[in-house]
């Protein structure tokens, strides 16, 4: 997992199951292209774009969207927006669970 900006490098050949691109304030047009370069580099799923000014998904959806029926249309069905605050929830309940995860995450078919 890679956060913000992460696109530039990751050590041993191994690539990210999930990359996080943190929105402050910049251009969400430069967010969406790290995003794509991070698409185009691995070929993952995982695509967040975590947004820390905006509590409503919504509002920060109708936002991104005409980018992604535009120039970031191969972003459209990969990309997830979620709020800072969702990631900061998700992660307590990760560390607060870690032990049944990683014995949930051990199980196969």
């Amino acid at each position: 997992m890679l956060l913000g900006g992460a696109v530039r490098g990751i050590s041993g050949g191994r690539r990210p199951a999930a990359v996080f691109e943190v929105q402050r304030g910049d251009s969400l047009v430069e967010a969406l292209a790290r995003l794509k370069h991070a698409l185009d580099k691995w070929n993952i799923n995982g695509l967040y774009l975590v947004v820390t000014e905006e509590e409503d998904t919504g509002k920060a959806r109708r936002l991104v969207e005409p980018q992604l029926r535009g120039s970031f249309h191969e972003l459209m069905d990969r990309v997830r927006i979620w709020t800072a605050k969702m990631v900061k929830e998700i992660r307590d309940a990760l560390a607060k669970y870690s032990d049944e995860v990683r014995e949930l995450s051990t199980l196969r078919d």
